[in-house]
């Protein structure tokens, strides 16, 4: 099963960047993935002006967002930089990939 997070920000925090998607699975036992709208990753920064960087947003949607599947290329953009900058790690990388590949 899978969820989609969307564009807009509750609370001034863009919805595929918040814990929120945690608390889903800690609360809910929610045991799919989840996939952001097209490029609401990359909207984080662009539009809603969150954070300075897509690196940043990409780092985001992995760690505390977690955000499993980017709809559209921002975490094939941006996530090597994000990396190379410190912020986020492969294991946080990983915990998206191991949600992604769990429903195949």
């Amino acid at each position: 099963s899978g969820v989609m997070c969307s564009y807009n920000a509750v609370n001034g925090v863009p919805v595929c960047l918040d814990p929120l998607q945690k608390a889903v699975r800690d609360s809910w036992g929610f045991d799919g993935y989840v996939t952001s709208d097209t490029d609401s990753i990359d909207d984080a920064w662009v539009r809603h002006k969150y954070v300075a960087t897509g690196e940043e947003a990409a780092a985001l949607g992995v760690s505390k967002g977690g955000c499993d599947i980017n709809s559209g290329n921002s975490y094939y953009n941006r996530l090597p930089g994000a990396l190379a900058q410190s912020l986020c790690t492969m294991d946080d990388i990983d915990r998206r990939l191991f949600n992604a590949f769990k429903v195949r």
